[in-house]
């Protein structure tokens, strides 16, 4: 699926407004494991993912990898977590470096799937068209 980022952010608002939560993204592990599922099931398969997911959560403001069904975590055994890497020097990650990385990658995907439009993406995103442009200097992207 080409718009699986801003499907998944959008089942994410429905949810939120349902369930009456705050989540307000998937990090960047969780969306790394929906990225290499087919989807057989296509655009109904993934919302009644992000719906049992957030049903099953609570006071959090993020999906991890640990949320998703196991019935998807099994099939992608071999999949480690991005964020629980450690730096390249081997030496454990800051909350600040993991966060810095999920933003990044939200920023990425968003703007792949607006073809690179800054000023739809930083609407998407909820942010400045300047303050886009700031994080794509920052994440020289």
């Amino acid at each position: 699926m080409e718009d699986l980022l801003s499907l998944t952010q959008s089942f994410i608002d429905k949810y939120n407004d349902l369930f009456q939560m705050n989540v307000k993204v998937i990090n960047e592990d969780a969306m790394h494991l929906l990225q290499q599922h087919t989807w057989p099931g296509n655009v109904r398969e993934l919302e009644h993912t992000i719906e049992g997911t957030m049903n099953l959560i609570t006071n959090e403001e993020f999906i991890s990898i640990d949320n998703l069904p196991a019935r998807l975590r099994k099939m992608y055994p071999d999949h480690q977590p991005l964020l629980e890497k450690g730096s390249k020097d081997g030496s454990p990650r800051t909350l600040k470096e993991k966060m810095s990385d999920m933003e990044k990658f939200y920023i990425q995907q968003t703007l792949k799937e607006n073809n690179h439009n800054v000023s739809r993406t930083a609407k998407i995103l909820g942010i400045s068209r300047q303050s886009l442009q700031y994080r794509l200097r920052k994440y020289d992207l």
